[in-house]
């Protein structure tokens, strides 16, 4: 947290991105029902980018802050940890994050493993989808795979034991589907997986691959507001009280303006898509997010190009007037953190 306060003071001067997500393969081997990304697994996967082709629209990024994989499934890719080498070498990359299904726990271990003997970043978080218990999670998921996610967490709590840099989250897409057990999951999730350091929970969005999947309505996101916000205070994940403090004020305040957001289908405050953040898929399409059309792709121009072409300044007039709206937390914690007028609550008590 304290970092971005740190790097918002020079987010009028950045002239290339500093938070970076990037979806490294459309290989998936979960049927998740509430993916909105469905529509591009496992259908183009011959078409992910090269090894060489990521390395060269690196080098045209300059400094990353803060990276984060996406998928697919990111471990289903063989050259992982070649892929992290060249951001990590070209980029200078400080903090790195890769959600995954859990479903393949010896590679996870043996590329995790690799990543953290190469060193040279200052954190890397490993992000577990959970999405209930046993039979909730895997029908949520499409296939049988709980056991194989606390599998998973097993062989990554055996590295948080010589890598203090690791650290191993939970991440749980909040639907009507399971908005109700989240207490008693926490329950179980603190009990199977002890060391992990915080358990995320993202409110779900976009289009569903199964349409009877959606988002918790606005009252029952209020009706179970204490419930997560009794989970969140259970992880001491913060090295200083500050840090803490800020972390809680952070989650709090983002609730609420989720909440708005679902109401209004406003945005709240400035985004910072398109300056702050980037996106870019596996087959070379960029976007200031997920959530809007792409700008451009990297095997018809540069990312110079595409980042200072026209289609991206209309993109970045229309973020500006705040015509799209959404609850893309990766996005939103950017977006609070970054906006000044925010800062006394992030402190208060």
């Amino acid at each position: 947290m304290l970092n971005k306060i740190k790097y918002s003071f020079f987010k009028s001067r950045l002239k290339k991105p500093i938070y970076l997500i990037f979806f490294v393969t459309s290989k998936c081997n979960s049927l998740c029902k509430h993916c909105f990304f469905s529509k591009e697994l496992n259908n183009n996967f011959e078409k992910d980018l090269s090894l060489e082709e990521i390395d060269k629209f690196s080098k045209e990024l300059g400094k990353l802050v803060w990276l984060s994989f996406s998928g697919g499934e990111p471990f289903l890719r063989e050259d992982l940890f070649e892929v992290y080498r060249v951001f990590v070498e070209n980029n200078k990359v400080e903090n790195v994050a890769i959600p995954t299904n859990g479903t393949l726990p010896e590679k996870t271990y043996s590329q995790v493993l690799k990543m953290l003997e190469y060193g040279k970043v200052k954190s890397l978080t490993i992000n577990i989808s959970m999405e209930g218990p046993r039979a909730i999670h895997n029908e949520i998921r499409g296939i049988n795979c709980y056991d194989k996610a606390i599998e998973t967490y097993n062989r990554l709590a055996e590295l948080k034991e010589r890598f203090p840099k690791l650290s191993i989250m939970v991440s749980t897409v909040i639907t009507n589907k399971n908005y109700r057990i989240l207490e008693e999951f926490n329950d179980e999730i603190r009990r199977i997986m002890p060391k992990i350091d915080f358990h995320n929970l993202e409110i779900m969005r976009g289009n569903p691959k199964d349409k009877s999947y959606n988002a918790p309505n606005t009252k029952e996101l209020r009706d179970i507001m204490p419930i997560i916000f009794k989970i969140w205070k259970q992880y001491d994940y913060y090295k200083s009280r500050l840090q803490a403090k800020i972390a809680d004020n952070t989650k709090k305040i983002l609730y609420d303006k989720y909440i708005d957001i679902m109401e209004t289908k406003k945005q709240p405050w400035r985004c910072y898509a398109g300056l702050v953040h980037a996106v870019v898929d596996y087959k070379g399409d960029v976007f200031f997010c997920e959530m809007l059309p792409k700008i451009g792709n990297l095997r018809e121009k540069t990312f110079s190009e595409i980042w200072n072409s026209n289609e991206a300044k209309k993109m970045r007039e229309s973020i500006k007037n705040r015509e799209c709206s959404c609850t893309h937390s990766c996005f939103q914690i950017t977006n609070l953190i970054f906006n000044q007028f925010y800062w006394p609550k992030l402190i208060s008590s």
